[in-house]
């Protein structure tokens, strides 16, 4: 009987079947890297996605554990055990993903948001402005996309993320051309640049941020934010 539970303990140690736990958690790996590199899909939504993956097979740890310890009158004290052992677990897991899912709600937030894609307006203003400066004070001579292309062929402004607003809940920066599909900025090009010059430069798409909310960069580098709320 001793060398029996002895073999037990050693079996379950780590949980109570030894094949699906790490068998369980490797699958999930390769799962989740085909999606990240293929379907390009959000990191912290992955992670979010893992961690429910993870909360899932300690949901059925401590079902099988609890069948097991009413089932199996011998080594009762060791499935129940096994039954703590994965409700601690599946505690620690919620804390995780409450702290995930409160990260995604901070960084999700409108206004937040909003704020970004000015932070984004401006980077593209002042690659717009040396871009200016070395063509004899013209912008490029191209509307939309077209024309915020000649900042990056000219490494004014090669980061593609810039060119994505945050409001857009899609990946940034997986394309190697910018196009009306992938930009999500409207940019009326040609002319000379001037910080006396009215008019609007860039602006925001439609859709780019809630309640018909959109900002809107002038040629003097101000930026004006209209729409709801």
């Amino acid at each position: 009987m001793e060398n029996k539970e002895l073999r037990l303990k050693k079996r379950y140690r780590l949980g109570i079947c030894p094949w699906w736990w790490p068998v369980g958690i490797c699958g999930w790996l390769i799962v989740a890297a085909f999606l990240a590199r293929d379907w390009k899909i959000d990191g912290e939504m992955l992670a979010a996605c893992s961690f429910l993956f993870l909360l899932a097979l300690n949901v059925c740890g401590v079902a099988i554990a609890g069948i097991r310890a009413v089932m199996d009158r011998e080594n009762r004290l060791l499935w129940i055990r096994q039954v703590s052992y994965f409700s601690l677990t599946i505690f620690v897991f919620l804390g995780l993903l409450n702290m995930i899912y409160g990260g995604c709600r901070i960084r999700r937030n409108p206004r937040a948001m909003l704020i970004s894609c000015q932070s984004n307006m401006k980077h593209i203003h002042n690659a717009l402005v040396c871009y200016a400066i070395d063509y004899d004070g013209f912008l490029p001579p191209e509307n939309g996309a077209a024309g915020l292309n000649y900042l990056i062929e000219g490494k004014y402004l090669d980061d593609r993320s810039i060119y994505v607003c945050p409001g857009r809940s899609r990946p940034a920066g997986k394309f190697q051309e910018l196009t009306e599909e992938n930009c999500d900025y409207i940019y009326y090009g040609g002319g000379e640049q001037s910080y006396d010059r009215k008019g609007i430069l860039l602006m925001d798409k439609p859709g780019n941020h809630p309640e018909r909310k959109y900002n809107i960069l002038y040629y003097n580098g101000g930026i004006e934010s209209r729409g709801g709320w």
